[in-house]
């Protein structure tokens, strides 16, 4: 009777993706099943799958499943690190095949006797010789990664936004920024900085029918992924830690990144699209009675936009004059020769901003430090506590006052705009708010009498700088 075979191949990494090294394990286990005269039904393939890593491996688990069908007599191989490299793994492969009377033959190592004790300590040996040589693959693995990460250099991969160049005289390759995606960088920075939404900005680079690094569409989390990078300022990570300055040159100043930086992880920070402002002084105008913030409604008649009270209906205003009000007000005075004193409060925040930001940076260093040392048993579960809720509270605090402390978004390019409506026309509703509510108090008083006459003089529009 001929014994039916199974053939299975694996290797670990397919860089290049040609599946040479399977194809040579193939043919040689092809090879040895013709010499013993078996029939080959069955040739299983995992390609670039580690065993080592647990992963799921279908080739196997579809030789797993022959086996217990009875439907093969033999397992052929390249060698017994091809099937396994996990001692766990080996037992249950062991079982299987005692079970269902089925054996093992390998190209390197010959026949697996898994009928006697000694066969199977054979098998065993074998796996734990190769579950060692993998562990110790893993120690150098990390250790050069570690030593490149302290060299400034990569680990492999090439990101978005550089390239490669070989210098035409010393023939060394070293990286270069890639100007088209630099740039793409800088512009998600800037915007977002100027008080863009990640929402906004994948539209605009979506419009402007910019690529993306993988042809997949723009989108708010590929834009908030590529601008949070800590290599975009060239500093070295590894393991999530910054370990020091990078090989390669920077896309963004350090001090830039680290406002982005301050701007995403903000705890305050709200990115929802339901919870976001979609008129322009709502929430930011108050009633001049009980001091609560207008909110935007529509009359039951005609519909029309109006800002009403939120607290008890005091008072209201037809919406789109009092934003031509307040709007035409900011722009005038954004127009006066002495503009430019409303970006000192500007100017100053940056460095409180820098303050602040250092200070959330030392704070969640000591409670880095304090993991750490819980982890390794230095610190107990109380006093580990402790630290975190004494900590905590503390950070949360200086991260918000350096997001309070940044400079308000599109403040400067209207102060430094020749046409300061034509810069008004470009900012988007966030950045509109956002300069309103740096320049204006607004408070909206009960009118005079009742009607449709807008009453400007109920309106009471005070600028930041001239208060107090």
């Amino acid at each position: 009777m001929v014994e039916r075979a199974a053939v299975y191949c694996r290797i670990s990494q397919d860089t290049q993706g040609l599946a040479l090294g399977v194809t040579r394990q193939r043919d040689a286990c092809v090879d040895l099943a013709g010499r013993n005269d078996w029939a080959v039904d069955h040739v299983l393939v995992d390609n670039d799958v580690s065993a080592y890593l647990g992963r799921e491996r279908p080739a196997y688990q579809e030789l797993l499943r022959l086996i217990a069908a009875d439907s093969i007599d033999i397992v052929v191989a390249w060698a017994p690190d091809r099937l396994h490299r996990s001692p766990a793994e080996l037992e249950t492969f062991i079982d299987l095949l005692e079970r269902h009377r089925v054996n093992v033959v390998t190209v390197q190592a010959g026949r697996w006797d898994l009928s006697t004790a000694s066969g199977r300590m054979t098998a065993r040996v074998l796996g734990s010789v190769a579950r060692h040589e993998s562990e110790l693959k893993g120690e150098r693995v990390a250790a050069a990664a570690a030593q490149r990460a302290q060299q400034g250099r990569r680990s492999s991969w090439l990101p978005y936004g550089w390239r490669r160049e070989v210098d035409a005289v010393t023939g060394v390759t070293h990286e270069v920024l890639h100007e088209e995606q630099a740039a793409v960088i800088v512009r998600i920075a800037d915007e977002l900085l100027a008080g863009r939404s990640m929402n906004s900005i994948a539209r605009g680079l979506t419009t402007d029918d910019v690529a993306t690094p993988s042809g997949v569409p723009w989108k708010p989390q590929l834009v908030r992924r590529l601008v949070k990078r800590q290599s975009n300022a060239a500093r070295r990570e590894h393991n999530g830690i910054v370990v020091g300055e990078a090989a390669w040159p920077a896309i963004l100043p350090g001090e830039k990144l680290d406002r982005v930086l301050a701007l995403l992880n903000d705890p305050a920070r709200r990115t929802a699209a339901s919870t976001r402002a979609v008129h322009l002084l709502a929430g930011l105008a108050r009633c001049g009675i009980c001091s609560e913030t207008m909110r935007c409604g529509r009359t039951a008649r005609s519909s029309a936009r109006i800002y009403r009270c939120s607290g008890r209906g005091c008072t209201q205003r037809d919406a789109d004059r009092l934003d031509e009000l307040v709007v035409g007000a900011a722009l005038t005075r954004l127009r006066q020769p002495d503009a430019r004193k409303l970006l000192v409060a500007s100017r100053n925040g940056d460095a409180a901003a820098a303050r602040a930001q250092l200070e959330a940076d030392e704070l969640q260093a000591r409670l880095d430090l304090a993991a750490d040392q819980y982890a390794d048993g230095l610190l107990d579960a109380r006093s580990h506590l402790r630290i975190v809720e004494r900590l905590r509270p503390k950070m949360a605090a200086a991260r918000a006052a350096a997001r309070a402390a940044l400079p308000t978004p599109g403040l400067a390019d209207l102060v430094d705009a020749v046409d300061v409506h034509a810069a008004w026309d470009r900012l988007d509703l966030a950045q509109r708010r956002a300069v309103i509510n740096a320049l204006l108090t607004i408070t909206v008083h009960r009118p005079p009498r009742t009607g449709r006459t807008f009453h400007r003089e109920s309106i009471d529009l005070r600028f930041g700088h001239d208060q107090g």
